[in-house]
């Protein structure tokens, strides 16, 4: 059952959404943002949000393979998720340290991680939501959040850990919010591409993503 505090918080990114994005299905997996970028990882990302189903990709980064597990049930996610203990005992980022350039790199770590911690639930794999877990502590204590990405990948997962453990929360909840104000900082409302991911955090803070 989410707490009240959790609650709050997905009513917010939900409404944050709604301001760029209605009700229905997202768009088609020719989706191009407002700049007419397409990243590799918007194909499955939108492809999960409107319930499609389809096979595991085995190429591509791993935040584009991650995301496409989730669309083929029976997939073995173990080649993509050993990531996931990676570093000493299971700490630090999904992905391993950072390489090139920072604002790519966190792109491709949090969109990992909002891929994991679906794959975690829907598996049951306990020990792969506290990997996730353990991965947002490490990003509170050495990245920055306006070195990364105004995509809010993986807030949720900021906002779950804070609920795990007092002791960190104030820190999770700082990071959180400077991940959701930089996703509104340009236009004053997110990009199409960004109300999705907070649509998709909302659900997964309200339990209701399936």
């Amino acid at each position: 059952m989410p707490s009240v505090h959790t609650r709050q918080w997905a009513n917010r990114l939900r409404g944050y959404a709604g301001l760029s994005v209605g009700p229905g299905m997202p768009p088609s997996g020719e989706f191009r943002d407002e700049a007419g970028h397409r990243r590799e990882v918007d194909g499955p990302f939108l492809a999960w949000r409107a319930g499609r189903r389809g096979a595991a990709v085995e190429s591509g980064g791993p935040a584009a393979r991650l995301w496409s597990m989730l669309l083929d049930h029976g997939a073995d996610p173990g080649r993509v998720v050993a990531a996931l203990g990676s570093g000493e005992q299971g700490q630090g980022p999904l992905l391993g340290e950072p390489s090139g350039p920072i604002e790519v790199w966190t792109e491709e770590e949090l969109s990992s991680l909002h891929a994991a911690w679906h794959l975690a639930r829907l598996r049951g794999r306990e020990e792969w939501r506290r990997r996730c877990l353990a991965a947002a502590a490490w990003h509170v204590e050495n990245i920055q959040p306006d070195n990364g990405t105004n995509h809010p990948w993986g807030i949720h997962v900021f906002i779950e850990a804070g609920e795990a453990d007092a002791s960190v929360a104030g820190a999770m909840e700082y990071h959180a919010e400077f991940m959701l104000h930089s996703s509104l900082v340009s236009a004053g409302k997110p990009d199409v591409l960004s109300a999705y991911i907070l649509e998709d955090a909302a659900e997964c803070l309200e339990g209701s993503r399936h």
